[in-house]
């Protein structure tokens, strides 16, 4: 992670020559797991707490820019449950937060839209887990008559793998007023390694039937983000 850091912070020192923005994103993050093809999991489709984007952004063309600065990535479920007669359900325990060290190419599409601007982003993104936690959870879900009732045991497993690579990609679109531009970009961010086995048991009380199920995540994630940039400077010589 010092060498990832470091080359980031070589690379914004040598492309101080390049007129700098300041770019803070942050929205809605849904993350996606690798479930068994069943009817009682499915993908996570739910918004948990939002990443958070801090970025530099320097001009390479008039199209196209470098954007590098750090990630935070709050992890919290693994995968949906659905029971017969329930509504889905997530329970959002928290499992695992990291810090990455986005590595992007921005490139604005050619498209004379007024002061709007439509643009692709791809890259990578190193992370580097922080914080972790590995638990037990178990809880019950019924139905008013108690008719149904299930015992639900969710066993989660952080890798003990402090490293993770995000491969990055997507697109937004934003408008430019006299000082600062606002817009809207959804990304999605692929794993490249398993972070996350979680175990899934479920018991239906009343027939004794035993359900066994494993979910994984490999840390991807897709965001639907606000963001907003300041310009800093411009050099000398534009």
């Amino acid at each position: 992670m010092r060498k990832i850091i470091l080359i980031a912070l070589t690379l914004s020192i040598s492309l101080t020559v390049f007129s700098q923005t300041l770019i803070l994103r942050s929205g809605f993050h849904s993350e996606k797991a690798n479930v068994p093809n069943n009817g009682m999991l499915f993908h996570g489709i739910t918004f948990t707490s939002p990443a958070v984007d801090l970025l530099l952004s320097f001009n390479l063309s008039e199209n196209i820019s470098f954007q590098t600065g750090l990630k935070y990535i709050p992890y919290e479920n693994c995968a949906g449950i659905k029971l017969p007669e329930f509504i889905g359900m997530w329970t959002g325990n928290p499992l695992y937060q990291a810090l990455g060290v986005p590595l992007l190419i921005n490139t604005r599409l050619p498209i004379k839209l007024n002061r709007f601007k439509i643009y692709i982003i791809t890259g990578i993104v190193p992370t580097y887990t922080f914080a972790k936690e590995s638990n037990i959870f178990t809880y019950s879900a019924w139905k008013s008559d108690i008719s149904s009732l299930y015992r639900i045991t969710e066993i989660h497993r952080v890798s003990d793998r402090k490293f993770n690579m995000l491969l990055n990609t997507g697109i937004g679109v934003s408008y430019s007023f006299k000082h600062f531009d606002i817009g809207l970009i959804t990304e999605y961010h692929s794993g490249t390694y398993t972070v996350v086995t979680s175990d899934i048991i479920i018991e239906h009380i009343e027939s004794g039937v035993i359900y066994n199920y494993q979910a994984t995540s490999k840390g991807s994630f897709f965001t639907i983000n606000a963001e907003i940039a300041f310009p800093l400077f411009k050099p000398k010589n534009n």
